[in-house]
């Protein structure tokens, strides 16, 4: 019997699921397995179970006496997660299972990986929701989602013929004393900007040197993004600028990020330089690592530039105009934050998340993420990127666009759940739109019928192996979603 880590943990029955969902590899896009598992689990309970074409899973709980005739209530949460480890980590997430730890009240990945409480806790408070037959709730759909966290295609292809919900309650919030009342659109972004590579100019000694920044936080591309992080492709492409402004190098190759969506934690380069220039090249980079320190001293003290000779040998480089075009591409792209909510003090507005930079096949290759509250927004954004792909003469693809989730002020559901948790925990439940996408915002847009609130305990670093969650919160949230479902007769 395999031991649990998180026996004897309240609420015990969704601490026991969101264990043994961990053990499941479940990748976003690749959720066959942990989308088998639960429509299985459904079936053995006796349970209305369908799984769609997209892996959904659908599951169906009649109401509990005395709420016959109430209106049906949808739980949703997603199934996939980020997957993303620390640089000594050997985990293989198509694999290995998330091994879990506990101190004191919180609880992360015991293998320096993403812990998949987005939104694998969500999940579990349904299934041990589904599995309770002394709870009072109104008939329950529950809908578990795929992709997330990369296209959205779980949400946006659920039928609607298929739920006859008025209310929403997801799953996915971070912030316990927070109720989600609308998120912002947004998009993915492709682009491949072509390069020369030419052989190493001959009648000069190079070495081949590796640039490397690490030791940033990262975190999610929207919630996190104006947390002040830092991101390791800007300061790679501020290094490389300063390099090739004054040196002659010759750009082998460029590794940056995981994740359009999470804001990168490392990034490095690999260039040639002449060995008459090396002292001066290694002078330049030290100059940026005090400059990058000193703005990020008391935020990420971990950061660390290191450029160090490696006995590689390249076969060819980037240099001249073509490195000239790549380096200012980067160096010029709308990387961050574009403009703030000027109605929601501290809430961004619009932004974009430069997340992979990549060498494949005589391109650069880069992925992003734009976001927006509002259609014009992310437009103004798609349309700058064109203008700047243009001139270039970079390749752009737009791909898993997804709708805003529009703040609704007449929302009865918002306002019962405030009422519950005024009572519950004698504080206010403050209303909040964020700086992320979440499914809502796209079944809303099939079902605008619903009136939706999104819910959830305290966790923070989603998108980076420092992702990490309150069990006290989880056990607090876990008596007010039972509260609510109670009242909604």
């Amino acid at each position: 019997m395999e031991k649990r880590v998180l026996s004897g943990v309240e609420p015990e029955r969704v601490m026991y699921y969101f264990e043994k969902i961990s053990r499941i590899p479940r990748e976003s896009g690749h959720e066959k397995q942990i989308s088998d598992y639960i429509y299985q689990w459904a079936v053995e309970k006796g349970l209305e179970a369908q799984q769609d074409s997209a892996l959904n899973v659908i599951i169906k709980k009649p109401a509990s006496t005395g709420y016959e005739a109430s209106d049906p209530v949808m739980l949703q949460a997603h199934m996939d997660m980020v997957c993303e480890k620390n640089r000594d980590s050997s985990h293989d997430f198509s694999r290995d299972p998330i091994l879990l730890k506990i101190e004191g009240d919180m609880i992360s990945s015991a293998s320096g990986t993403t812990l998949g409480a987005d939104n694998g806790i969500g999940v579990a408070y349904c299934m041990a929701v589904l599995e309770d037959r002394n709870l009072k709730h109104p008939p329950l759909e529950i809908l578990l989602t795929t992709e997330e966290e990369s296209t959205f295609k779980g949400a946006l292809t659920a039928s609607p013929e298929m739920f006859q919900a008025r209310k929403l309650i997801n799953l996915d919030q971070s912030v316990e004393d927070e109720i989600l009342t609308g998120s912002c659109g947004g998009s993915g972004v492709k682009i491949k900007l072509p390069f020369t590579c030419e052989a190493v100019p001959k009648g000069r000694e190079y070495r081949t040197f590796q640039l490397r920044i690490s030791g940033l936080l990262g975190g999610h591309s929207g919630e996190d993004i104006e947390k002040g992080h830092g991101s390791a492709i800007n300061l790679l492409v501020r290094c490389l600028y300063e390099l090739n402004k004054k040196q002659d190098i010759h750009l082998c190759s460029i590794s940056a990020g995981t994740s359009r969506l999470a804001i990168s934690r490392e990034a490095e380069a690999k260039f040639l330089i002449p060995q008459d220039q090396e002292q001066e090249a290694l002078c330049i980079v030290e100059q940026m690592s005090t400059v990058f320190r000193t703005e990020y001293r008391g935020i990420c003290d971990a950061l660390e530039v290191q450029c160090r000779a490696i006995s590689q040998a390249e076969p060819g480089a980037i240099s001249g105009d073509s490195l000239d075009k790549l380096v200012q591409f980067l160096y010029v792209f709308p990387d961050g934050i574009r403009n703030m909510n000027g109605v929601m003090p501290g809430v961004v507005e619009s932004s974009i998340n430069l997340g992979i930079l990549r060498f494949q096949n005589g391109y650069l290759e880069v992925e992003a993420e734009l976001r927006g509250a509002f259609a014009s927004t992310c437009q103004h954004i798609k349309n700058q990127l064109n203008v700047l792909c243009r001139i270039f003469g970079a390749e752009i693809q737009f791909f898993s666009e997804y709708a805003a989730w529009v703040y609704n002020p007449e929302s009865e559901l918002r306002q019962k759940a405030m009422e519950v948790f005024k009572r519950e925990f004698g504080k206010q439940l403050k209303p909040i739109v964020i700086h992320a996408g979440i499914e809502c915002g796209c079944l809303l847009q099939s079902m605008p019928w619903m009136d939706a609130v999104a819910v959830g305990p305290s966790c923070w670093g989603f998108h980076s192996p420092g992702e990490r969650m309150s069990a006290a919160s989880v056990n607090r949230v876990w008596g007010f979603l039972l509260k609510l479902l109670e009242e909604l007769k």
